[in-house]
């Protein structure tokens, strides 16, 4: 029987989903990324789930095709669609537990299970290619997709024993103080566990994220990033590149003030301060998180390297700005920094004899 016009197109539909659900797998799954924390990679397992959903929908429409034309026996079609909802739930799962970069094999039920319902499908539209019954062929390729589907079961039972705890009331107390323990635990512990992975090819940009707010092992992350042979390389590339998040940390990784170093950060922070300047036409209350952000590494750079024209031009938009605590205490680091770091004038102070 001549498999019509809409089995071929569903079929390269189904195909071109597919790959497109690997390309998404592929972004998240496993990595770390410091862009794609909390919430972020939240939103990139939804995307993924979505397209899982909508993948699932044209194999299921290439099951009814074939059901319809009577190249599916009946039985197998009746126990298809029992299985194939259930692999979705499975390929939805799989793509939450996976939430944890550690996991990746789980990507293996979203992955194979709609290879499974392709060449099923395919093999039953086309009796040239059969080499046993459909029947045959059916029940095994339903057995393959339920043992594939129900493998990541054990890792979604681990997974919700894990995160049972993850609500709670936010009242001040004891159950409050045991949840946060308990937080700060779990994220010490998988922090750990990144970091025993670090080796020669690891970057400043994949453990960043470890040094950031409260994290439980800031210590041990900066400990690592100091003894990455591509720190510096790395350091001036990002300082370059006016990518956030190096300044803050550059007087912790152990850098040396090179003449290529000092130029990528005062190219930083006119880059940071033009930034800042274009955001608002009129001045405005300052609360800049990012200029604060910087204040420990712009002491660094002032310390160790000539960017007193940088300086004065952060403390000349610090005060064209409204005045709030934070542009005080911005103003109050940058007067120390200029004490500091500029020379005294010859005779002034008290005869150490």
């Amino acid at each position: 029987m001549r498999p019509g016009v809409s089995f071929p197109v569903l079929l390269v539909l189904s195909l071109l989903c597919w790959g497109y659900l690997l390309h998404s797998l592929s972004g998240w799954v496993g990595h770390d990324l410091p862009h794609a924390q909390g919430t972020d990679r939240m939103m990139l397992q939804v995307a993924s789930g979505i397209v899982v959903l909508i993948l699932w929908a044209l194999l299921g429409g290439l099951l009814l095709v074939a059901g319809l034309r009577g190249t599916m026996p009946f039985a197998v079609g009746a126990a298809a669609w029992i299985v194939h909802p259930l692999s979705c739930i499975a390929a939805l799962a799989a793509i939450a537990v996976m939430y944890d970069p550690v996991l990746r094999w789980p990507a293996a039920v979203p992955a194979g299970v709609p290879l499974l319902v392709v060449g099923y499908a395919v093999y039953s539209m086309f009796p040239s290619l059969q080499v046993a019954s459909p029947t045959v062929a059916g029940f095994t390729a339903l057995g393959l997709i339920l043992a594939l589907s129900a493998s990541v079961s054990p890792a979604v039972y681990r997974w919700r024993q894990a995160h049972a705890d993850d609500s709670i009331e936010a009242t001040p107390g004891p159950k409050l103080d045991a949840w946060m323990t308990r937080q700060r635990e779990r994220r010490r512990a998988a922090g750990l566990e990144q970091l025993s992975q670090v080796n020669e090819r690891t970057t400043l940009f994949e453990l960043e994220p470890l040094t950031r707010g409260d994290s439980p092992v800031r210590d041990e992350a900066l400990a690592a990033m100091r003894r990455l042979p591509g720190r510096q390389a790395e350091a001036v590339r990002r300082l370059e590149d006016n990518q956030r998040g190096i300044m803050p940390l550059v007087g912790e990784l152990d850098l040396q003030p090179t003449a290529q170093l000092c130029q990528a950060g005062r190219a930083y922070l006119r880059a940071e301060l033009t930034a800042h300047q274009r955001m608002f036409s009129e001045p405005v209350r300052f609360e800049y998180p990012i200029l604060m952000e910087d204040l420990p590494g712009i002491r660094w750079l002032a310390a160790h390297c000539e960017c007193k024209a940088e300086i004065e031009a952060l403390e000349r938009f610090a005060r064209s700005q409204l005045d709030s605590p934070q542009r005080q205490t911005f103003l109050d680091v940058l007067a120390e920094i200029r004490r500091v770091t500029e020379p005294r004038p010859s005779g002034s102070g008290r005869d150490p004899r």
